[in-house]
Order: C-alpha cells, then sequence, then structure tokens
C-alpha cells in the first residue's frame, strides 16, 4: 500500500497506476472512494475484494464531462436537463450503457444501467478523461461500515487487511458531505428519486 502525496509528480504517479490496474483511496466531493479504470476487469474485480462487496452489485462512476457521459451512457432529455442543471456535481443519474465497440466497462450492471455522475472534483474529472474511461467512485469503507473522511482512517481502516488499496492519497480530512442525490426513472419513463442527498428534492423540483 502505497502513501502519496498531493502534487503534480504523484498525480501523475497516479494515472500510471490506473492504467496499470490499480485501486487508488482517494477523496471525492463526497468522501474518500476507491478509484480504478472502470473498463480494467482485474481492477473492478479488486474493488469488490476490498469492499467485501457481491459481486454483482454495480458501482457508482464518474466521468470527466457531458461528452465522457454521453460516449458511454444513452442521456434522456428529461435527465439532460437536470445534468446542464446540477453538474459538475454530486447528482447520479441512474443510466444506460451503450453497446460501444472496443473495451467496454467492466462493472456489472443493473438491467443494463449504472449510476454516473460528473464529478465537481478537479482531480477526478482529469484522471478520467486521462484513462478515456469513467472511474469507478464507491466509498472506501467495507461493506456494511462507514463512510471515510481522512486519509488516516483509511489507512488504519486497511492496514490489517490483506486485500487494500494499492495506493492511498493522503490529502488529509475532507468536509463531512452528504452522498450524491441518485434519480432514476420507473417503467414509465418517470424521474424517481432514488437516494436523496446532497442536492435536495426541492430543487430538483424547480427544473
Amino acid at each position: 500500500m502505497l502513501l502519496l502525496n498531493p502534487s503534480p509528480v504523484n498525480l501523475q504517479k497516479v494515472l500510471a497506476a490506473l492504467k496499470l490496474g490499480s485501486v487508488v483511496a482517494m477523496p471525492t466531493e463526497t468522501a474518500y472512494g476507491l478509484i480504478a479504470d472502470s473498463s480494467n476487469k482485474k481492477a473492478v474485480k479488486k474493488i469488490y475484494a476490498i469492499k467485501g462487496r457481491k459481486p454483482d452489485k454495480p458501482l457508482p462512476l464518474i466521468c470527466s464531462s457531458f461528452f465522457q457521459v454521453e460516449k458511454f451512457f444513452y442521456l434522456p432529455s428529461i435527465m439532460r436537463k437536470l445534468a446542464k442543471q446540477f453538474w459538475p456535481g454530486p447528482l447520479s443519474l441512474q443510466l444506460k450503457v451503450k453497446n460501444i465497440a472496443g473495451k467496454k466497462i467492466a462493472v456489472p450492471t443493473w438491467q443494463n444501467t449504472l449510476v454516473v455522475r460528473v464529478s465537481a472534483d478537479d482531480t477526478l474529472r482529469y484522471l478520467a478523461r486521462k484513462l478515456g474511461y469513467p472511474l469507478t467512485a464507491t466509498s472506501a469503507n467495507l461493506s456494511g461500515k462507514g463512510e471515510l473522511y481522512s486519509s488516516v482512517d483509511v489507512v488504519k481502516q486497511f492496514s490489517r487487511y490483506k486485500v487494500k488499496p494499492d495506493i492511498i492519497w493522503q490529502a488529509g480530512k475532507i468536509p463531512q458531505r452528504k452522498p450524491s442525490t441518485i434519480i432514476g426513472k420507473d417503467e414509465a419513463g418517470k424521474l424517481i428519486v432514488l437516494r436523496e442527498g446532497a442536492i435536495p428534492l426541492a430543487d430538483l423540483n424547480k427544473i
């Protein structure tokens, strides 16, 4: 488990490691997350092992931009309005995955859908852009445990476990914020709230 302090040089080390299938624990705009290349089967498999999570349970993803979302997912007009208002930011949308040629997203889906957002975190958007694929963004805690908001706590949690992140980005403490609000669609095509989080329902209802 390599500990890296934030710096331009170390960020390039993280990018190189992600390209090789490493898993990195680093802050998102909500809590510390387990970041990996979502198209890398080895990295995705390791995240499930790290968290002790059932391997058929989908992982949330982070994209670098609207362009990257539309490359891999169908973005209906009704959700596009929300995305234009709240991206980058803690709004996650449950979207259908496109059947694209070449290397595909390796995260297991639910009825061919995944939850995705464009992060407000500049570092994560940079990494997703340079990789050319969305990042995984599941919280950096063991399944059933609370979210972590400090790199010290992340180190303590995984220090006694055999399977752990390859790199921990030592960004110190981050503010304790609510998780992202998740929006999906029902069978009739109507928007439904799957989880109310950082963006209140009242704000969503204004759109």
